[in-house]
């Protein structure tokens, strides 16, 4: 007689938890190997970048105008400084003898003693045209002072100096006037105009630079 066949006692459930024990120790050595001294893992970072809509307040941005004021320019003719002289203002309170702010330019509007009317450069003394200056007893070879020759301003191949201590300083933009006298000045960062009111006639001084018109 044959051997009975007994049913198969393995039930799906059964055969579903030994799939899922088969699964979990396989994932063991998966395990074990992350925790190893691999490379690091760098989590992924997304960056998002809004950018608002034209309609919104915040993405206006204020708008800046500059305006450029053309340097001012030394004056080469009596109409030119006459100019200079209008955007200036009469200071009062100024002295026949003053220095520019930076000490540089020392002038004086009116003749006192051995000290006649003109300015003096202490520093920038300006190489003047070929027989400006009269070499042959040794003088000076450059200008450093402008005089007023009558009604005429003059360079000079001085060696000498004119500049007397305790000036006043005349700011810049202010005219020095002396009453009575037609010569006046307009101390400018640029340097120092005088001019002569009766004669229509001027000159500029300046650091290395002088005109005479």
């Amino acid at each position: 007689m044959m051997p009975a066949v007994l049913p198969s006692t393995t039930t799906p459930q059964r055969r579903l938890r030994a799939a899922v024990g088969a699964l979990a120790l396989a994932a063991v050595p998966l395990v074990v190997s992350a925790c190893g001294g691999g490379e690091p893992v760098t989590p992924l970072t997304t960056t998002i970048t809004v950018t608002p809509s034209s309609g919104s307040t915040s993405a206006k941005t204020p708008t800046t105008t500059t305006t450029t004021t053309p340097a001012l320019q030394p004056p080469k003719t009596y109409e030119q400084a006459m100019q200079h002289f209008a955007a200036g203002k009469v200071d009062a309170g100024a002295k026949p003898q003053f220095t520019s702010p930076t000490g540089n330019i020392y002038c004086s509007i009116a003749a006192s003693g051995a000290v006649p009317a003109g300015c003096e450069v202490r520093d920038g003394r300006v190489t003047p045209p070929a027989g400006t200056c009269d070499t042959s007893g040794g003088g000076a070879k450059d200008v450093g002072r402008i005089e007023w020759s009558g009604d005429t301003p003059k360079p000079i191949c001085n060696s000498d100096t004119m500049i007397q201590p305790g000036a006043q300083v005349l700011q810049y933009g202010a005219i020095a006037q002396d009453q009575g006298s037609p010569f006046q000045c307009v101390s400018e960062s640029i340097g120092v105009t005088c001019i002569n009111t009766a004669g229509k006639k001027g000159f500029f001084l300046a650091k290395g630079a002088y005109s005479i018109f």
